[in-house]
């Protein structure tokens, strides 16, 4: 029997075995199109395309292909700027449908705080919400990292 656990998240499947996380680009084809009709109707068609870029033909592709672009994204910042604030990363495969990542623990879910740089920052970034904060991050021999680097919305000298 397979001893893995499956996660889900806005632009990847995570799949958890053993000391590896594998993650999978998810396409958003058809939750594209029904998002697009629902945006259209109510007028939003710019204002929540410019959330991915500010050119509109760029921000569908940005959208459709998010959880490639954070594969690679996640690729490069770990290869360009390597630290202990980060989790490794092993692999990238299929033109970045699959990032193969260090696999750590869970931060326990009763943390308010955790001691990482960019702690405050994700915590903004997630307006507020601890658990969600938490969600980025992981335990690897007792040191905190950060798990989720391809996000698009970390400038790169945070990792300087």
């Amino acid at each position: 029997m397979l001893n893995a656990d499956f996660k889900v998240g806005g632009t990847r499947f995570v799949i958890l075995y053993r000391n590896r996380a594998y993650k999978i680009a998810r396409f958003r084809l058809f939750r594209n199109f029904f998002q697009l009709i629902r945006h259209l109707c109510s007028g939003q068609v710019k204002q929540r395309l410019a959330r991915f870029d500010p050119v509109p033909g760029k921000a569908v592709l940005r959208y459709v292909f998010g959880g490639v672009l954070a594969n690679r994204e996640e690729w490069y910042i770990a290869r360009k700027y390597a630290s202990e604030e980060m989790a490794g990363v092993i692999g990238l495969h299929l033109f970045g449908l699959v990032l193969v990542q260090e696999r750590g623990s869970p931060v326990p879910e009763d943390s308010t705080f955790i001691d990482h740089s960019l702690w405050s920052m994700m915590l903004e970034k997630k307006q507020g919400n601890v658990a969600e904060a938490l969600k980025q991050f992981a335990v690897f021999d007792g040191k905190v990292r950060l798990v989720d680097m391809g996000r698009g919305d970390l400038p790169p000298d945070q990792f300087l």
